[in-house]
C-alpha cells in the first residue's frame, strides 16, 4: 500500500550491476539518494549534499565527486551506489552481490561498513555468493537450492560441508579462520 517514494525512504537497493549514468558526476549520483526526502521540484540544497558527502566518506569514494561515474571503473562504480543508496538513508538496505568488482581490501572495507551500521540499527539483506565472506559478516544465513530454502540460521548451522555438498556439488573444508576467528569455508 505504500507509494513508491514511501518505499524509497525506508529501504534502498544496490543492484548487483550498476545502472547507466551517462553524464552524471558522482555527486549528482549520490545525491539522487535524497531524492525520496525531496518534494517533486525541490532542488536539493547544502543539507542534501551534505548528506551525501557523508555517504561518499564512508564508501571512500569522495576524491571522485566531480568526475563522470562512467569514466570510473566497476569497483568504483559499485562503491558509488552504495554511497548512494546510504544517503537515502533507509532503515532497510538490500544488497545484491555488494562486492561485485570489488578488490579483497575494498570487499572488507564494504562488509566492515554494512555489519558497522547493522550495528547501529539498519537491517541489511544481501544476496551473495562468496559463502566465506557470507559466514564472516552475516549474522544470520539463508542458503538456497534450486529456488527453495535449504537451510537458515547462524553461519555455523548453515555452512556444513554436508549442505554445501547439497547445494554446490562439491567438497569443503569448513574452518575456523586463525587471524580473524571467523568461519572460512
Amino acid at each position: 500500500g505504500l507509494t513508491a517514494k514511501e518505499v524509497a525512504r525506508v529501504m534502498a537497493l544496490v543492484p548487483q550491476l550498476a545502472p547507466y549514468t551517462f553524464g552524471f558526476t558522482v555527486m549528482e549520483v549520490v545525491v539522487m539518494g535524497r531524492y525520496p526526502h525531496m518534494s517533486r521540484f525541490q532542488v536539493e540544497g547544502s543539507s542534501e549534499r551534505e548528506i551525501a558527502q557523508e555517504a561518499m566518506a564512508l564508501t571512500q569514494v569522495e576524491a571522485f565527486a566531480d568526475r563522470e561515474v562512467s569514466t570510473l571503473s566497476g569497483g568504483e562504480r559499485q562503491r558509488v551506489f552504495v554511497a548512494r543508496a546510504l544517503a537515502q538513508q533507509p532503515r532497510v538496505l538490500l544488497l545484491d552481490e555488494p562486492t561485485s568488482n570489488l578488490d579483497i581490501q575494498y570487499q572488507l572495507q564494504m562488509m566492515e561498513l554494512v555489519k558497522g551500521l547493522t550495528s547501529k540499527g539498519l537491517t541489511a539483506v544481501a544476496a551473495m555468493h562468496d559463502v566465506s565472506l557470507a559466514a564472516r559478516f552475516c549474522d544470520r544465513l539463508v542458503l538456497l537450492h534450486k529456488g527453495r530454502v535449504l537451510s537458515q540460521g547462524a553461519p555455523w548451522e548453515v555452512l556444513t560441508p554436508e549442505r554445501i555438498k547439497e547445494a554446490f556439488s562439491v567438497r569443503s573444508l569448513v574452518h575456523t579462520d586463525p587471524v580473524t576467528g571467523s568461519m572460512v569455508v
